[in-house]
């Protein structure tokens, strides 16, 4: 099975669009939605079952956490960005 489109992506997403917009607590569930993910709960088998987000609660910072995460999210997909 091939998924058309990755939900870690779609939350990614909306963390960004929240993070754009000084909404930065929603942004980071959005963020801890991924790192706390576990592969036994996931469709596709994909979970980091990392801590939440403990870093600074800035913009700059929190976009560069999305952008870790979308970076591994996206891993040998062929649709990750630099």
């Amino acid at each position: 099975a091939i998924p058309v489109f990755r939900v870690g992506e779609m939350a990614l997403i909306r963390a960004e669009a929240n993070a754009r917009q000084g909404n930065l607590a929603a942004a980071v569930t959005e963020i801890n939605a991924i790192r706390t993910k576990r592969a036994t709960t996931d469709p596709h088998g994909i979970g980091a079952a990392l801590t939440p987000y403990s870093g600074a609660m800035t913009a700059d910072a929190i976009l560069t956490e999305i952008y870790a995460q979308r970076c591994a999210e996206l891993f040998m997909t062929g649709m990750r960005m630099e």
